[in-house]
């Protein structure tokens, strides 16, 4: 029977009838489960018996991996599905479920079908939908007061005015020595910038499926902001426009979060499409938009109305960064536990940037970390912001560049024994948190003390109930 994803989303009405959530959760109790849906987020077939070699890749501030295989000729991957196109294909979604619990969705990315005289499999490498904006130029934003609720909702939209492919990022203020301005730390002011950018480009070009986690906490209030996050409201401060013209919204997060420094994304899985209304609780987006009033929703998420997209995933904005310190997460390498197989410690000057100088419009601005460049040498590193005439905000770039840049990278890749004495991600520990890694002397006259965690890899058994945790990145270094 073919599924009407117009009444599912309320684009077509029946009268007093409003169609009950159309994606249910797969049966708990197994470790992980895998569904197939369609581009939209609907599900199509539980293909967990026949997907083998599952692997989860999670890395902070950049999308999350999920591949497997599977036989290329079983029923549930090759049948044709109501669209005339078989189950299995690129632009379809997954979603992964952990005991139960929602862990990855992403949109099917690459599939490499191989076989001989005996079998045919298929490869499926499959990204969170972060991914999507590798694939997204950067647009101007807007900024729009919604009177829905308490408080009222401030959201970022495209400025429709702004030419499709000269866009530029709006940043809020400078900032004083102590990376303040009006009362606004540059982590806030970071945060608000990436939201806007996720807003403007679901606005501009259609929704990717990944949803701006403040906008989606407020009408959905079983998800939970974090603590220490900007609050709803844009900065009310005096705005520099920094040209970010024909760049990819991946590369503009890129640069707000390594400038910044003490800032992250996380993307949040989620299977609903549910808003709420001050009018119609528990309505989808178009449902609540014919109960309330045609201004207040005219402007969001517009795109929803001719595209029946699920949201897919939340958009987290950490500011401080994420994660806690976990005291009894702990690897060590040729000394207690003794739980790590191996281990790779890199050092590298490769990124150094402690002679950092940013050119303005009209004027350039200089910093130089001398402590770094007496221990290492000299760096150097020259950025340009053509549109950018405020001198503190150069000087503010170039300090924070100088700072977070003028140390030598350190990445630690640590391939962990599987054993009651290793730590596992979700359990013990998740990406931004703190952990302890232990070396002996062995290893260069070795080293105690926390690294941040900043990817692993899960490998997951084929019969769907256990796990390896099959690598790890971790950095001692914080920014």
């Amino acid at each position: 029977m073919s599924t009407n994803y117009a009444l599912l989303l309320g684009l077509t009405s029946e009268a007093g009838v409003i169609p009950p959530p159309p994606y249910v959760p797969p049966i708990s109790g197994t470790s992980w489960r895998v569904w197939l849906c369609d581009r939209f987020g609907y599900p199509i077939q539980d293909i967990s018996r026949i997907c083998f070699g599952k692997q989860y890749v999670a890395a902070l501030n950049q999308p999350a991996q999920f591949t497997f295989w599977c036989p290329s000729n079983d029923p549930k991957v090759a049948a044709d599905h109501t669209d005339g196109n078989p189950y299995l294909m690129e632009g379809r979604a997954v979603r992964v479920y952990r005991a139960g619990v929602l862990v990855f969705t992403g949109h099917i990315w690459q599939i490499e079908d191989a076989g001989d005289g005996e079998a045919v499999q298929s490869a499926v490498t499959c990204f969170d939908p972060l991914q999507w904006l590798n694939r997204r130029i950067a647009r101007k934003m807007g900024y729009t007061s919604f009177g829905i609720g308490t408080p009222t909702v401030e959201m970022f939209t495209t400025d429709s005015g702004s030419p499709d492919f000269a866009d530029k990022v709006f940043a809020w203020g400078t900032f004083d020595a102590t990376g303040v301005f009006g009362g606004l730390t540059k982590q806030v002011v970071a945060t608000e910038i990436a939201r806007g950018l996720l807003n403007a480009t679901n606005d501009y070009d259609g929704f990717t499926g990944l949803d701006d986690f403040y906008l989606s906490s407020f009408f959905r209030p079983d998800n939970a902001t974090p603590a220490l996050c900007t609050n709803q409201n844009a900065p009310a401060v005096p705005a520099i426009a920094i040209d970010f013209s024909n760049s990819k919204v991946s590369d503009v997060l890129s640069t707000i979060v390594g400038q910044n420094g003490s800032f992250d994304l996380e993307v949040v899985p989620t299977d609903s499409d549910f808003y709420s209304s001050p009018t119609h609780a528990g309505a989808t987006f178009h449902q609540a938009y014919l109960y309330g009033s045609a201004t207040e929703y005219a402007s969001i998420r517009g795109s929803l109305l001719t595209k029946p997209w699920k949201t897919l995933a939340l958009l987290k904005f950490w500011a401080p960064t994420r994660g806690t310190t976990q005291a009894n997460a702990i690897f060590g390498y040729a000394t207690y536990p003794h739980n790590v197989a191996s281990i790779s410690y890199l050092t590298d000057l490769g990124e150094l940037s402690n002679a950092s100088t940013m050119q303005g419009k009209t004027l350039t601005r200089r910093a130089i970390n001398v402590t770094s460049v007496q221990t290492y040498g000299a760096g150097m590193d020259v950025q340009s912001f053509s549109d950018v005439t405020d001198a503190s905000a150069l000087a503010a770039l170039a300090t924070e560049e100088a700072t977070v840049g003028g140390n030598a990278k350190r990445t630690l890749n640590i391939t962990p024994m599987p054993g009651a004495l290793t730590p596992l991600p979700f359990r013990d520990f998740n990406l931004g948190d703190t952990i302890t890694v232990n070396s002996g002397a062995k290893l260069r006259g070795g080293f105690t003390g926390t690294q941040r965690v900043y990817g692993y890899t899960i490998d997951i058994a084929d019969d769907h109930t256990s796990e390896d945790l099959a690598a790890l990145v971790v950095s001692p270094q914080t920014a």
